[in-house]
């Protein structure tokens, strides 16, 4: 019978890139799983334990090459769930703007807002009510909090 290595290593694809592409079972989100230690586990997480060794309670693995499917272990790292979000946001691979799910204005309207509260033509109450949103949303748009991807030189 395979040991554990064997039969993780058994499911995977080498591309030119490195990253060891999970042929096996996946999530939904594109992680793959693996029968691991009675239970099923994320395939990158079996393939850091079997290759560099047990993770601290809390931490998590992330990939340096943003592959999902990927298991190097060369390509995976420890950290926190911070450390991954801080990540996410660095290769704007965050939803944010109109890709954000929750998100009740477009671009357009948001440089509009910025610049009609820059120029003094309309107050942040004036905003909220044109726009249909909430007065800490127009806030959070004019004092760089929200849509921060536009960046704050749009007025």
């Amino acid at each position: 019978m395979a040991n554990d290595k064997e039969r993780l290593l058994s499911k995977i694809i080498i591309n030119p890139s490195g990253c060891w592409i999970w042929q096996g079972a996946k999530l939904d989100n594109g992680y793959g799983y693996f029968w691991f230690r009675n239970r099923n586990c994320n395939a990158h997480r079996a393939s850091f334990i079997i290759h560099k060794g047990e993770i601290p309670q809390g931490a998590v693995i992330r990939h340096s090459c943003d592959t999902r499917a990927c298991i190097n272990p060369e390509h995976l790292l420890i950290g926190s769930q911070q450390d991954n979000m801080d990540d996410c946001k660095m290769r704007h691979r965050q939803a944010n703007g109109e890709r954000h799910g929750m998100a009740k204005l477009n671009q357009e309207q948001v440089i509009e807002i910025k610049k009609l509260y820059a120029e003094g033509v309309a107050t942040k109450a004036d905003l909220a009510r044109k726009f249909a949103v909430s007065h800490k949303m127009i806030r959070n748009i004019v004092n760089g909090k929200n849509w921060t991807h536009l960046g704050n030189d749009l007025a």
